[in-house]
């Protein structure tokens, strides 16, 4: 549960309440963990760790206290692998990796029958010590039973990262015989065929792939193994369209009790921009305004309530919390971009596309920002900067498909027909099995006859 420096109301509490109710539904694996003999002697002598400088590193209030806390659950119990493991886990969850790995050796040392203490510790040093956590790795995967899955994915993972393309092939077809539809194991598969640079033996694992919408790491895969096989024109065709596909992110169960940890400013801001994406934009302002008032000077915190509400069109409100944002950070990308289009939804297309020009003067790449002045420029009957605004879209990101529909519409209806063609094939070399640019082109084609 989300936790804050000062008391919360009691809605705000039942929302994250709420919250970690449903991310407990989720479920998580792991092991059953009973006291070692020696874990139930309490004694007083002093914890030998260096915890991090809270002060110094300006933590944020409500994650300092998190830590503390359990900093001194362990000064009670200095012989708890459980205590010191809890420690680590309000550790990892807030990014201080070595004092998390610290805290995790020495519960493996208490309680080495334990499968989530070098789990965790191993997710600890994969960035920065990434060859003993592959061991420690290979340690949890000993330890969990071997229904178990999500521990051997990631090892595999972790062996495809340093070209251990056997091992980490062992593993996932242990993951595959289990659930023969592991899109997550089956594609790693398909990474380790390239690998050891079998590139029909990658499509080949592709192909067993259940059938839906490509996940971008699929096609690229796809592209790569195309291109080795010297089917260039198939290579190019499919990697154009890897830039519009996503790939689903795996929850991994071990981890969701270290998320559940998580607290203060950047576990709000994460929890609320969630909300909005799931769809549930009053639970988000509320989060968000929560946020505003314990975070006042944190950019995102006024952002993410802006962003809220204009999903809701109270933009008078999303203009007042976005000001608050420029007046921390006048060059944030987000909040001139949000600014720009409160105002455009109010079709005031003049201070729109002036909030548009700040925000790609300041951020030139940002691709819709460029398209959305043109549409501005249009509202204001001024086509041919319209038309400059739209290329310079596709210019900052070549692959961005709403450019190029935006080219195309802006054309056809000037009746340059041979360009707006262009711009639609353009925009099908992106997507081209959308069937409403293939009808356009069809149109078009047919009005040239």
């Amino acid at each position: 549960m989300l936790n804050f420096a000062k008391p919360s109301n009691t809605h705000f509490t039942s929302l994250l309440v709420g919250v970690a109710v449903v991310m407990s539904l989720m479920g998580c694996g792991g092991d059953s963990e009973k006291p070692l003999p020696s874990e139930a002697t309490t004694t007083n002598q002093p914890v030998q760790l260096q915890l991090p400088n809270l002060v110094a590193d300006e933590t944020d209030p409500a994650v300092a206290k998190a830590i503390r806390e359990r900093h001194q659950l362990l000064e009670s119990s200095p012989t708890s692998a459980e205590r010191w493991g809890e420690l680590g886990m309000t550790l990892l969850a807030h990014d201080y990796f070595a004092t998390a790995a610290s805290c995790f050796t020495k519960a493996a040392e208490l309680n080495p029958t334990v499968a989530r203490w070098p789990y965790y510790e191993a997710i600890a040093l994969q960035h920065d010590q990434p060859r003993q956590s592959i061991n420690r790795l290979r340690r949890a995967v000993e330890l969990f039973p071997d229904e178990e899955q999500a521990a051997k994915l990631r090892l595999a993972k972790a062996l495809i990262q340093h070209g251990d393309s056997t091992e980490a092939a062992e593993l996932l077809r242990k993951v595959l015989a289990a659930d023969s539809e592991h899109i997550t194991a089956r594609i790693n598969l398909a990474k380790t065929e390239l690998l050891q640079d079998r590139p029909q033996g990658c499509l080949d694992e592709l192909a067993q792939l259940p059938r839906g919408d490509a996940t971008r790491t699929e096609l690229l895969l796809s592209a790569e193994a195309l291109r080795r096989l010297g089917q260039i024109e198939e290579a190019t065709r499919v990697s154009r369209e890897a830039p519009s596909a996503i790939d689903t992110p795996t929850v991994d169960p071990h981890f969701l009790p270290v998320i559940r940890l998580k607290t203060g400013l950047k576990a709000g801001l994460d929890t609320a921009t969630q909300l909005l994406t799931a769809g549930r934009t009053q639970e988000s302002i509320k989060l968000a305004e929560q946020l505003v008032i314990h975070y006042p000077k944190s950019e995102w915190a006024h952002i993410t309530l802006g962003r809220g509400l204009i999903r809701i069109r109270r933009l008078a409100d999303a203009e007042r919390a976005l000001n608050k944002a420029l007046e921390i950070n006048g060059n944030s990308y987000e909040a001139l971009f949000r600014m720009a289009v409160a105002k455009q939804l109010q079709q005031q297309h003049e201070q729109a596309a002036s909030w548009y020009l700040k925000t790609v003067e300041r951020h030139p790449n940002a691709a819709i920002a460029h398209k959305n002045l043109g549409q501005c420029l249009i509202a204001l009957g001024d086509l041919q900067s319209a038309e400059s605004s739209f290329q310079d879209s596709v210019i900052a990101q070549p692959n961005y498909i709403d450019g190029h529909l935006a080219l195309a519409s802006l054309y056809a209806k000037q009746q340059r027909t041979n360009l707006a063609l262009a711009a639609l094939r353009d925009a099908q070399r992106l997507k081209p099995n959308d069937a409403a640019i293939k009808a356009a082109i069809e149109r078009l084609e047919r009005s040239l006859r």
